[in-house]
């Protein structure tokens, strides 16, 4: 019966947080989509 320890297992820092991980994977899309745009109008000019 070790149910505590295997629950903390699975909620060691290394496993990574869906939710966080959703959070990261949006802000580098955003954040790569912005810096095309950025490029785009600079090459425009």
């Amino acid at each position: 019966m070790r149910t505590k320890t295997t629950s903390w297992r699975s909620h060691s820092p290394l496993s990574v947080h869906p939710l966080l991980c959703s959070v990261y994977l949006s802000l580098y899309i955003y954040t790569a989509i912005t810096l095309m745009a950025i490029m785009a109008v600079i090459s425009s000019d």
